[in-house]
């Protein structure tokens, strides 16, 4: 018999012998043997697709200098944190809604799944070295490092309300901003770690902050840059 026919094909068969045989215990038997080979199937199913979701790759989109000038980033202007933040958004999204996916990096038996996490990140580009607060500062960087701080916020799944609310937090304000920088206080300087998934319809946006060293506000310029961490499925290809 070809146990590979699947469980019910099983059932059908053996259950015919019992009949023959006239053996109810050995119907139960039978009985119990097909849940058991579904249940290992089922297993090996689940085991499948997460030894699949396990594996990830992560590729840098663009990465740029920018500046945070109070000035430029009222006006948006063009190489201001606001203004690249927010294109780099517009090219993420045009990306994603392609449906354009990388070379299949996965295992056998995988594919790549066909949503991708975002990640953004803005750190300044130079930091002071002399300050009163700097042993204080120090010793946040060490904490945070390793264990960030942590705000998250659920938005509408378009690029304005998301640059939006990167930009309030960011700036201090709003909710999350204002704990944010009474977390980190003093002279010491945020460095922003966004984590930005699609999930029913809704942005989730998980904002990990370091917090850090004083920025130099002299060069008052920070790196922005964003890249796209894909995972594998189990194959749906037969």
């Amino acid at each position: 018999m070809d146990l590979q026919q699947g469980a019910s094909h099983i059932t059908f068969d053996l259950e015919s012998t019992a009949v023959l045989f006239g053996g109810r215990g050995v119907l139960n038997l039978i009985l119990r043997l097909s849940t058991l080979i579904f249940l290992i199937s089922s297993a090996r199913v689940v085991m499948a697709a997460e030894d699949c979701a396990s594996v990830t790759k992560k590729f840098k989109m663009e990465a740029q200098s920018v500046s945070a000038s109070t000035f430029a980033n009222w006006m948006s202007r063009k190489g201001s944190i606001r203004y690249e933040s927010k294109r780099m958004f517009e090219d993420a999204k045009a990306y994603y809604v392609s449906g354009n996916l990388p070379a299949n990096f996965c295992p056998a038996n995988c594919q790549v799944a066909r949503r991708p996490k975002l990640i953004f990140k803005s750190v300044p580009n130079k930091f002071r070295t002399q300050y009163a607060d700097a042993a204080k500062c120090e010793a946040a960087f060490k904490k945070t490092k390793s264990k960030p701080l942590v705000y998250t916020q659920t938005l509408e799944p378009d690029v304005e309300p998301l640059a939006e609310w990167i930009g309030e937090f960011s700036q201090g304000n709003g909710e999350a901003g204002v704990q944010l920088y009474r977390d980190c206080d003093g002279s010491c300087s945020p460095q922003f770690y966004y984590d930005i998934r699609l999930r029913r319809d809704k942005l989730e946006v998980e904002a990990a902050v370091v917090c850090g060293p004083a920025r130099d506000k002299y060069d008052n310029t920070y790196t922005v840059e964003y890249s796209f961490i894909w995972s594998c499925e189990a194959s749906t290809s037969s």
